[in-house]
């Protein structure tokens, strides 16, 4: 069995699944995937400031933020879609999502199915259901809000526990 840190490394490099609309080239759009932890650091003034580094030292407790940007190398405006297994070592931090420009849905049905966690349920095996966890995430995907232009960039993020 892998180590959290080495099934965090293998879905770093497969961690984001995409979608374009449109009829140019997948080509048209680049992502670039980075994993991230927060530490404190005393900066030169004496202050103490949180500082972002690559996701290295990963353990049981761990927070780490998966960074997704994306940008438009084509030459027309393009519709994306970016949709992220979240790896069962890891527990989706529902205070923490960013997506500037972009709309997030969870599945929590190995992502047969999406929409804001606060209206899906998780069936029981006695017929009745109760309402979804963050626990129970297991995609996340985000949907920019508009066709991106030509030129054009952006990033989504999401924040995780290790369990």
């Amino acid at each position: 069995m892998l180590s959290v840190k080495a099934r965090l490394a293998w879905v770093v490099s497969l961690f984001v699944l995409w979608t374009l609309q449109g009829h140019a080239s997948p080509d048209a759009i680049k992502l670039r995937t980075q994993v991230f932890q927060e530490r404190w650091v005393v900066g030169a003034d004496g202050k103490r400031k949180v500082e972002r580094v690559p996701a290295a030292n990963v353990r049981p407790g761990s927070e780490v933020i998966y960074e997704v940007g994306y940008s438009n190398t084509g030459p027309q405006p393009m519709q994306v879609i970016i949709t992220n297994p979240l790896p069962a070592d890891l527990v989706y931090q529902s205070y923490a999502a960013r997506s500037v420009g972009a709309q997030l849905e969870v599945s929590i049905d190995d992502g047969l199915t999406f929409g804001p966690l606060d209206t899906l349920r998780v069936p029981g095996i006695d017929g009745t259901s109760r309402p979804a966890a963050a626990a129970d995430i297991t995609h996340v995907r985000w949907k920019t809000a508009r066709p991106i232009k030509p030129g054009e960039n952006g990033y989504v993020s999401l924040r995780a526990m290790v369990k």
